[in-house]
């Protein structure tokens, strides 16, 4: 889903998300695949929790894969 937010349409057309996800795992680039994700999770938590953000850094520490997955679970 995440890779849906930073691909350009066109690509994902021409070439398939499978593939693109394929390409971002090699090696070379997974540090690039690895930006885009915590880019996308740093966003999406600012957004959701910026009003409280001293008690969401206090739960993502405490159960961090938990919050993860709360944030894109709507």
């Amino acid at each position: 889903r995440i890779l849906y937010s930073y691909v350009p349409d066109v690509l994902i057309k021409i070439i398939g998300i499978e593939k693109i996800f394929k390409i971002l795992n090699n090696p070379d680039l997974k540090s690039y695949l690895d930006a885009i994700i915590t880019k996308k999770i740093a966003q999406t938590a600012l957004y959701r929790h910026a009003d409280d953000w001293e008690n969401f850094n206090t739960k993502i520490k405490q159960k961090p894969i938990e919050m993860i997955e709360s944030l894109f679970i709507a």
